[in-house]
């Protein structure tokens, strides 16, 4: 057997790559590569090459042929599509792959990709090179040309630019860039297609496979954004779309890109790489509540100096085996009675367990029982009957103290009755002799009252019989003195009024 602890990984992807040209295949070339490839190792760019189809592992003995074929076909589509004097690329006025579209809208393309290419990695000196430009805006143009149905859309040239930085050792590095570039762009184009499809697959799946992660690993964080309205839609996309190509140091994005284009399921993990971003920024989105700032957190994650790219790396590979674990039931199912049969065992396994700790346990519960015995009788015990005897002294000497205080009261009220006693009485009798005067002139008053009033009430009654009599008389000698006028005719006179006595 074979001792592997002292290869590097290096030795580990050659060796894979020696093992997949002899069975031709390549998946233990993948699995070593999803570790990552060295930066010092000069097998990066076979490796690609492989890995993306460029040259298939099946057809290993034809590489070399595969490989000159492919590159005079691309030196045949770039020159007749461009012409590159003095590192300026120019449109071929001739040509069967012209077609029907006319010259101006061809320029136009060319001065778009120009323009795009002039801002890409100009902080890397392999990109400030007139030669490296050219043949950048060279091979988007043919692309382009050849792939209507696509054409050319910003942000593809800084994913060319990374294939065309791999490839930069190869001796026909643009030809090889062109042809891997092509390929990627095979399972990454739709994003850049003019026409979107609205059935939640490709590019707009594996945004909301994102956001659901972000539910489930932190939820806290995903309420956050979201009640700020920021979906990390925006970022998330571009970061899947370009593979990170313009949102990280270029070094960076070449070791996410090994794990990318060496993933059996493609590029599902750029998603777990997006999840790891945001997670790591968690501590500064959740410190503030402004949307601006949290985008700029967002926009400058993959790039931030106090963040390690490889830490970022090992935990997106992290959450990726988590999400690819193994999971229940196993598939295919197994037969029910071999599941009855496990599941017996595991029960009897599990009953014998369960015993074997209960005993155990019920063993050091006794221990533990007379130790806390004896530890309260010795240690506990005593200082408990010191402070119970302490309270007890205290509460005798606090009912003496009231005690004392309840007599002395007592006896202060005591001596007051005694020495205001004869003052007390001087006062009750001298309120009595008051009361006694008072009694009788209310009596005399009253007397003389009723005396009054008696003589009041005679009065009257003689006044009202007296008037009565008179107005009586009136009366009667008003009648006598008509009769006889009706008699003897005497002149009529009005009765007189009688005075009032």
């Amino acid at each position: 057997m074979n001792d592997d602890s002292d290869l590097t990984q290096a030795d580990l992807v050659g060796r894979a790559l020696q093992l997949g040209e002899s069975d031709g295949s390549d998946a233990s070339l993948r699995f070593h590569c999803f570790r990552g490839i060295p930066d010092d190792c000069s097998l990066r760019p076979v490796v690609w090459k492989v890995l993306l189809g460029y040259l298939p592992m099946s057809r290993c003995a034809e590489w070399n042929a595969i490989q000159g074929e492919k590159r005079v076909l691309y030196a045949s589509y770039r020159d007749e599509l461009v012409e590159v004097t003095e590192n300026t690329v120019r449109i071929r006025e001739s040509g069967s792959l012209l077609g029907k579209a006319g010259n101006a809208p061809l320029q136009e393309l060319l001065q778009e990709i120009r323009q795009d290419v002039d801002r890409t990695r100009k902080d890397l000196e392999f990109f400030q090179k007139p030669e490296t430009t050219a043949a950048l805006v060279a091979l988007l143009f043919v692309y382009a040309r050849l792939n209507p149905g696509v054409r050319y859309v910003q942000g593809m040239n800084e994913v060319a630019a990374i294939m065309l930085y791999v490839m930069s050792t190869e001796p026909a590095y643009e030809a090889d860039a062109f042809w891997c570039f092509s390929e990627l762009m095979v399972e990454i184009k739709e994003p850049f297609m003019e026409v979107f499809d609205n059935e939640n697959e490709g590019i707009t799946s594996q945004v909301g496979s994102v956001a659901q992660l972000l539910r489930s690993y932190d939820s806290v964080l995903a309420m956050h954004l979201q009640k700020h309205d920021l979906p990390p839609f925006m970022f998330v996309f571009r970061w899947c779309t370009m593979l990170f190509a313009q949102d990280a140091s270029i070094t960076h994005v070449v070791r996410l890109w090994d794990r990318l284009i060496s993933d059996p399921r493609r590029y599902e993990f750029c998603t777990y790489m997006c999840l790891a971003v945001i997670l790591a920024t968690r501590d500064d989105l959740l410190c503030t509540d402004k949307q601006f700032a949290m985008a700029e957190v967002l926009q400058s994650a993959p790039r931030r100096p106090d963040v390690d790219f490889d830490s970022l790396l090992y935990h997106a590979m992290a959450i990726c085996a988590f999400e690819r674990r193994p999971q229940m039931p196993p598939f295919p199912p197994r037969a029910p009675s071999d599941m009855v049969d496990e599941l017996s065992e595991w029960v009897q396994s599990a009953a014998a367990k369960a015993s074997e700790v209960g005993q155990r346990v019920s063993m050091n519960a006794s221990e533990v029982g007379l130790e806390v015995a004896r530890n309260l009788q010795e240690n506990v015990a005593p200082i408990v009957y010191e402070r119970a005897t302490q309270a007890s002294v205290a509460a005798l000497e606090a009912r003496a103290a009231a005690a004392v205080v309840a007599a002395e009261k007592a006896q202060a009220a005591q001596a007051w009755f005694e020495e205001t006693a004869p003052a007390r009485q001087e006062a009750m009798e001298q309120a009595g002799a008051k009361l006694s005067s008072l009694w009788s002139s209310v009596r005399a008053t009253s007397a003389i009252a009723v005396q009054r009033g008696q003589s009041l009430a005679s009065e009257y009654v003689e006044r009202e019989t007296m008037e009565a009599a008179s107005a009586s008389l009136s009366s009667a000698a008003s009648a006598a003195y008509q009769r006889a006028a009706s008699l003897v005719k005497l002149p009529e006179v009005e009765p007189a009024t009688p005075e009032p006595q």
